[in-house]
């Protein structure tokens, strides 16, 4: 009896290690992460990373390469008493984007992650260099949370997660929706706009896919002027790009500023850190210098594009 209740007392004891998640810190050293399946948090293999497929080449990038005004949010809080990100989120949020899946568990998860990264002392550093309030860390957190921490992939689609469906209603520039995530884009643009640019070796990776890089060949010619009027995802490591590119689709290469981008490295900051991701804000503008063209050593199509000044524009 003594020893099976040793036995049994191991098992249980291993059975709690896998489902325990310590403080929300989702991404471990051995290469997996925790997935919630049916309320508990059990170890998964981590996906591989999707730097460049979080915004892919949209209609919009391509067909309304305009520039489009967009309200200065940074530093511009809507009137009246001080809320949270959160209440922002689960109240005039979820109103404005019906589409948004499982809510309540990425505000909930996203949580958690802002609590571990805040005890971190590297994190916590940049958060007092820059003065990125907590507010300010959970709507970045947030609008880089995946519903694949929180769902079977067979329950939701893309267009159901945070980002993709805030992207789809600024490219719109719908009043209402404005309006009623004032708050929020209040706390993301203006910790977004308090981090420095992205300034590694200044050279950025965007990643198409078969369909995208259809467009993009026939419509970036050199010379064009383009403006991407919502955020859009790149990434520092050509591999990536390639991943996602390959067989038949193409990779961005872009040179941004050395001073003034308006790219933003958001990679200590993001739910998913191996996304090493850094973030183009609405409106990052763009010259094409050169068109889709065979790259010998990846035997993937290449266009290189430029950031481009717009010192006498609001691009937000």
């Amino acid at each position: 009896c003594i020893v099976d209740a040793i036995v049994l007392s191991v098992h249980f004891w291993v059975w709690a290690a896998a489902v325990y998640v310590d403080r929300g810190n989702f991404m471990m050293d051995d290469g997996l992460q925790w997935r919630v399946v049916d309320n508990l948090r059990l170890k998964a293999p981590m996906p591989p990373p999707r730097s460049t497929t979080r915004f892919p080449l949209e209609d919009g990038d391509v067909e309304r390469i305009e520039y489009v005004p967009l309200l200065n949010f940074a530093e511009n809080p809507p009137k009246g008493p001080e809320v949270s990100a959160r209440d922002y989120v689960l109240n005039q949020c979820k109103d404005a984007m019906p589409p948004l899946a499982f809510l309540e568990e990425s505000v909930r998860e996203t949580e958690l992650v802002v609590r571990s990264k805040c005890e971190n002392q590297l994190v916590a550093a940049d958060l007092t260099q820059f003065n990125i309030t907590e507010d300010m860390l959970f709507a970045i957190v947030l609008f880089t949370f995946d519903l694949c921490l929180v769902a079977p992939p067979d329950m939701y689609s893309r267009e159901n997660c945070f980002y993709a469906c805030l992207n789809e209603h600024l490219r719109r520039r719908d009043p209402q929706f404005l309006k009623l995530c004032h708050g929020y884009l209040y706390y993301l643009m203006t910790g977004l706009c308090r981090l420095p640019a992205f300034s590694e070796n200044y050279y950025l990776y965007r990643g198409l896919d078969a369909a995208g890089a259809a467009r993009a060949r026939e419509v970036y010619v050199r010379g064009l002027s383009v403006h991407w009027s919502a955020f859009s995802s790149s990434t520092p490591t050509l591999a990536s790009a390639l991943d996602f590119a390959r067989p038949n689709g193409l990779v961005l290469r872009i040179r941004v500023l050395a001073e003034g981008s308006k790219s933003r490295d958001i990679r200590r900051f993001s739910a998913l850190t191996r996304e090493d991701e850094v973030l183009l804000l609405p409106n990052f503008k763009l010259v094409v210098v050169e068109p889709a063209h065979r790259d010998a050593e990846s035997g993937i199509d290449f266009i290189q594009l430029i950031e481009s000044s717009v010192a006498s524009t609001d691009v937000f």
